[in-house]
């Protein structure tokens, strides 16, 4: 799960690229207003399918990965 804290970039746009290209449901993207890292968390948290969770809170460099 990505959660969309208010991405100032354009990372938001290669997130739904990606996304768009692996179709699979796994993977969600949730958006909020800037809130802030805890807010962020807590969404994450409140919306898990599973029991085991990961939180990453560091800006991912995206050229990489998309």
């Amino acid at each position: 799960m990505i959660v969309d804290d208010y991405f100032a970039d354009n990372s938001l746009e290669k997130i739904n690229s990606s996304l768009n290209k692996l179709k699979d449901s796994r993977f969600r993207l949730v958006h909020q207003e800037n809130l802030g890292v805890a807010s962020a968390r807590n969404q994450a948290l409140s919306r898990l399918r599973s029991n085991m969770c990961l939180l990453q809170t560091v800006m991912l460099d995206l050229s990489v990965i998309c």
